[in-house]
């Protein structure tokens, strides 16, 4: 087996065989551009191989690779936020009528918890993901940073530049959104089902394998 020469630990000739998919999966669901998925994914092996020298083994390459994967995706969003502040989009007058506890209590502190038991991880996240694309990118990408990234909202303030009343606020939008998106893909499903029962398959989802 190759190595790289700074690293005998690390093989990056097999890095695009064995994560290039599923990095780019990661990747596009968290971004909703395949475009800069690809990017991130190809930023993420160059910055690995210039830093090889720096991994020491203390945890799995896979697990390395994908901290520097998460990493080049939540620069993306941080760079299209100061784009945006170029431009920027207003988030309505109604800025004021919304807390914290408003938006937390659309789906509690955390949107980990699938809707309907009768739907597996994938589908749920398949459902989520499509559901993302639908909204505008600003609630998109903090909804990304909060709930599936799962960084505090003091991180993702001084990331994106943002108080945290417009975070609370894009937030709650993007949760009601996916709410009202997600019930009507469940009672469709339901309904689909009684007319012509058939098996879910979750295809098109793979969690990242990165925990030790």
């Amino acid at each position: 087996m190759n190595h790289s020469p700074g690293n005998n630990k690390l093989d990056p000739r097999s890095w695009v065989q064995e994560y290039g998919d599923i990095f780019f999966q990661y990747a596009v669901r968290r971004l909703n551009d395949s475009q800069a998925a690809e990017d991130v994914v190809q930023e993420t092996f160059l910055a690995a191989i210039k830093s090889s020298v720096n991994f020491r083994g203390d945890s799995l390459e896979s697990t390395w690779l994908s901290s520097i994967l998460r990493k080049k995706t939540v620069d993306v969003i941080r760079k299209r936020e100061r784009r945006r502040k170029v431009q920027p989009v207003s988030d309505g007058a109604e800025v004021n009528e919304f807390s914290e506890d408003q938006c937390l209590k659309v789906f509690g502190a955390s949107f980990s918890m699938s809707p309907s038991k009768a739907m597996t991880d994938a589908e749920f996240m398949n459902l989520v993901q499509n559901s993302l694309a639908r909204l505008p990118k600003n609630q998109a990408d903090v909804f990304v940073l909060r709930e599936l990234e799962q960084l505090d909202p003091k991180t993702i303030c001084e990331m994106l530049e943002i108080s945290r009343k417009n975070l609370w606020v894009r937030l709650y939008r993007a949760r009601i959104a996916l709410a009202k998106c997600i019930t009507k893909n469940v009672a469709d499903d339901e309904r689909a089902k009684v007319s012509h029962p058939t098996q879910p398959t979750g295809e098109g989802y793979e969690p990242l394998p990165f925990s030790e």
